[in-house]
């Protein structure tokens, strides 16, 4: 065989040659049009906020450049809308300020990827976190049930007949309960239930029973929570939004047995609203962590970064310039609970007022970096001290769910003896 004949390629390395060859082009011209479109409807936006703002903008083509550099240091396509939600194409805003402010979708992949060090189900979990807190002795809203699995027990863990259980919720004092799923973050997959003329009333207004939120507790892994909701919320927070539990949105970061306040902000209901979450059509103010005094206008994450000004848009009253009550207290209990709750260094608490003092309502793992920074003006890249080019690939022993839940009898067995 001659030498030419061979060196030639069999027939399927040539077709497979081809094959690649044609998958490269094709990424090739798929990412080209991403780019095409991507600048297009960069260009539009940025004529826009010229339009809208006029001088106090930036020049088209430096939006351009800082809207690439600023998808390619977070490797987020979601950085182009962050770039005009923040606002970043205001002139006082330099390079270095753009690239300070994290991506909300940025922020939640790196957070359990790059600094925080265990995804752990002090953040997620309802039953550890209940635990926890009563081994601690910290104030937390009552939970009157626990139904998991087709089984009901009470707030100590011990296990009702379903007669039992519904005698003892229609004879509380309480007429309104959050129901939320054990294993969540949140208020997704949270529901209210009221006692309405001696029955259930859930949120959308349907009629229900104990019996049916069990059968419906047994399609979830986690089972719910029947939490009550807090009665005696302090009166100069109560009449801002008169309608939800408002609390204060409290972000910390433990580092050994210190701690530091990255910033907090208060979160408030709309009229007819049942929760003071962001997401769920709440609003929002900055708050001073020196004075814990509101401080400039009030935000609605649904319009994103529109400010309403220093009134609530629902009752009119007069945000900024509060001084939230029990300031010390709140401290004092951060500085037992930021510690003890370590594992994840970067929580955000949501504390509620009540006329004796401050109450936990829960502890968040994916807190709102998104509203967080419009409240404290300013990006938050080097407070959360990770490098967005250096994303770390350690596997927490937490990520996986199955690992999750064979550990989460240990870990609740630890409370519970904490706890007697």
């Amino acid at each position: 065989m001659p030498p030419w004949q061979r060196l030639r390629p069999a027939a399927s390395i040539r077709h497979n040659t081809k094959e690649v060859i044609l998958s490269y082009v094709g990424k090739r011209i798929r990412r080209t049009l991403q780019s095409m479109r991507l600048i297009k409807s960069t260009i539009e936006r940025a004529k826009e906020c010229r339009r809208l703002n006029g001088q106090t903008c930036k020049t088209v083509p430096r939006m351009l450049l800082e809207v690439y550099r600023y998808r390619k240091y977070w490797k987020f396509e979601s950085a182009v809308d962050a770039y005009f939600e923040f606002e970043l194409y205001s002139r006082q805003k330099s390079m270095d300020d753009v690239l300070a402010y994290v991506p909300e979708h940025a922020h939640q992949m790196l957070q359990t990827r790059s600094r925080y060090r265990e995804y752990d189900c002090t953040a997620f979990d309802k039953r550890y976190e209940y635990l926890m807190f009563k081994a601690m002795g910290l104030p937390h809203p009552k939970v009157m049930l626990f139904t998991f699995g087709g089984t009901i027990t009470d707030d100590c863990f011990r296990r009702l007949d379903l007669a039992t259980a519904t005698d003892l919720v229609m004879n509380s004092r309480v007429r309104r309960f959050f129901l939320k799923p054990a294993f969540s973050s949140g208020a997704k997959g949270t529901d209210v239930v009221s006692i309405v003329d001696g029955r259930l009333r859930r949120m959308n207004g349907a009629m229900t029973d104990l019996a049916a939120i069990v059968k419906e507790a047994t399609e979830l892994p986690s089972g719910y929570v029947l939490q009550c909701e807090m009665q005696n919320q302090h009166p100069l927070i109560k009449e801002l939004s008169p309608d939800t539990v408002n609390t204060l949105r409290i972000v910390t970061h433990c580092l050994g047995a210190k701690y530091r306040i990255l910033g907090i902000y208060l979160r408030l209901g709309r009229k007819g609203g049942s929760f003071d979450n962001a997401n769920a059509g709440g609003v929002f103010i900055s708050v001073d962590p020196r004075s814990f005094e509101t401080t400039g206008g009030c935000y609605d994450k649904m319009s994103r970064t529109k400010s309403l000004g220093q009134l609530h848009p629902d009752t009119g009253a007069k945000l900024s310039g509060i001084r939230i009550p029990f300031s010390d207290e709140i401290l004092r209990i951060l500085d037992n609970a930021a510690i003890v709750f370590s594992e994840n260094p970067y929580l955000g608490w949501d504390v509620a007022i009540t006329t004796t003092g401050p109450c936990l309502i829960e502890v968040q793992l994916g807190f709102d970096v998104w509203a967080l920074q419009v409240a404290a003006g300013r990006g938050l890249r080097d407070d959360f001290q990770y490098d967005p080019t250096k994303v770390s690939k350690q596997k927490s022993k937490w990520a996986e769910v199955g690992v999750y839940w064979k550990n989460l009898e240990d870990r609740e067995a630890e409370a519970r003896k904490a706890v007697s």
